[in-house]
C-alpha cells in the first residue's frame, strides 16, 4: 500500500468538501452517460440517492413498451430484463429498473453484469447495505469483476471511509485490468483526490 496515497486520502473529507459523492458506471468511452450508465449525488448528511438529473438520458417509452411486451411473453429471459432495467436506470427512473434486475439476477444468478446494475440502482435509492452485498456477490463469482471493484472501492472510500479497503480494492482493478475503463476512472479518481488534497 502507498503510504502517501493513504495520508492524503486520510486527510479528506471524502466529498464533504467538495458536497458530493458520486456512483456511476463506467462506459467505453469513460463516460457516464450511455449503455448502461447511472450517476448520483448524495450531499452529507442525506441518504446516498439523490439523483443527478443532468445525466438522465430521456426513455424511449415505445421501446421499453417492446422489451417488456418480451419480457411478458418469454418469463425466464433475464437478458431483456437486464436491458430494460439499463434504460430505466439510464434515465434515472431506479425505482422502475429495480424489479426488473432483481427478476433477471433470480433468473440468472450468474449474471455479474445484471447484478452490477442492481448494485448501482439500490445505490440511487439510497439502500447501501444490498449494494455492497450485490458487488460482494460478484466478486465472489469473479474476484477480477472490474465494475465491482470500481463500486465496492468507492463506497468503502466514500461512504464508509474504509480507507485500506477501498484503496486495497482500486489497486487490485488496476492489477487486473490495467487497460479497462474502470481502471481509467479510477486513475482519474485518484488524481482528482490529490488536486483536492493539494488544495486544501
Amino acid at each position: 500500500m502507498n503510504r502517501d496515497l493513504v495520508f492524503f486520502v486520510s486527510g479528506l473529507a471524502f466529498g464533504v468538501a467538495a458536497g458530493y459523492f458520486v456512483f456511476r458506471a463506467v462506459s467505453p468511452s469513460g463516460v457516464a452517460p450511455g449503455s448502461p450508465a447511472v450517476a448520483s449525488t448524495a450531499m452529507p448528511g442525506s441518504s446516498i440517492g439523490i439523483e443527478n438529473q443532468g445525466d438522465a438520458r430521456e426513455l424511449d417509452e415505445k421501446e421499453i413498451q417492446t422489451l417488456e411486451a418480451q419480457a411478458r411473453e418469454n418469463p425466464r429471459d433475464g437478458a431483456v430484463r437486464t436491458k430494460i432495467g439499463g434504460l430505466y436506470m439510464e434515465a434515472g427512473r431506479h425505482g422502475e429498473a429495480l424489479p426488473w434486475l432483481e427478476e433477471a439476477v433470480q433468473i440468472d444468478p450468474g449474471d455479474l453484469h445484471a447484478r452490477n446494475h442492481l448494485a448501482l440502482v439500490y445505490l440511487n435509492l439510497g439502500r447501501l447495505e444490498p449494494a455492497v452485498a450485490a458487488f460482494e456477490e460478484n466478486l465472489r463469482k469473479d474476484p477480477a469483476h472490474a465494475p465491482s471493484l470500481l463500486g465496492l472501492g468507492r463506497i468503502k472510500l466514500y461512504v464508509q471511509q474504509d480507507i485500506q479497503g477501498g484503496l486495497a480494492l482500486w489497486e487490485k482493478l488496476i492489477e487486473v485490468a490495467p487497460d479497462s475503463p474502470e481502471a481509467a476512472a479510477v486513475k482519474d479518481e485518484l488524481e482528482a483526490l490529490k488536486s483536492a488534497h493539494a488544495g486544501s
